[in-house]
């Protein structure tokens, strides 16, 4: 059976993190926990944020933001799912996202959110007026994403006691104002829970 090299050096630098900080784990620590060479590590990273964004898309959005319309689950599940998996990592996150830890992950975070949104969204739009969205479109989204982030970043920062459902919820519920705003709600069918 082949090893999965790029999970062993994802589980390893998680299992490290846990005795130190990401900013004090270097390529040479997780070359000699995974008896890996340099090479091998190089072969599949380019350097630690790599690996540290290979973690986020593999194992906390694991494929749980598949386009709504595609045929695949609601947004508003692949939103709780999501939260669940950030949960089941949430000490690995606080360290990638603290902002005195260079590189982490807070730009990856947005960017993606950004373009998940916006795309989601502006076909919502597209659908629904049969033509591209305007400029305040975007703008107002950015308000909903931003937002998102932020409500991530201090759940996952202050410990909250908040369930993951609750804030999935709360997430929902702000893109919900997007979707009436916009008079979107009938065209995104596939952005709700089937009751």
């Amino acid at each position: 059976m082949a090893i999965d090299v790029k999970s062993l050096f994802a589980e390893t630098i998680m299992e490290l993190s846990r005795k130190k900080t990401l900013g004090k784990i270097s390529i040479s620590d997780l070359i000699r926990a995974t008896g890996a060479s340099r090479q091998t590590f190089y072969h599949h990273f380019e350097d630690k944020e790599a690996l540290l964004v290979w973690i986020y898309d593999k194992y906390i959005l694991n494929d749980n933001f598949n386009h709504p319309d595609a045929g695949e689950a609601p947004y508003s599940l692949n939103l709780q799912r999501f939260y669940r998996q950030v949960y089941r990592y949430r000490s690995f996150l606080k360290q990638a996202i603290d902002p005195d830890y260079l590189p982490n992950l807070r730009n990856h975070i947005m960017d993606y959110s950004r373009l998940l949104v916006s795309n989601t969204f502006s076909d919502y739009y597209r659908k629904k007026h049969k033509e591209d969205p305007p400029d305040t479109f975007y703008f107002f989204l950015e308000h909903n994403i931003v937002g998102f982030v932020h409500i991530l970043f201090n759940w996952i920062n202050r410990n909250c006691d908040i369930p993951s459902t609750d804030i999935a919820k709360y997430n929902v519920m702000m893109l919900e104002s997007a979707l009436k705003y916009w008079d979107l709600t009938d065209s995104a069918e596939n952005f709700y829970l089937p009751e």
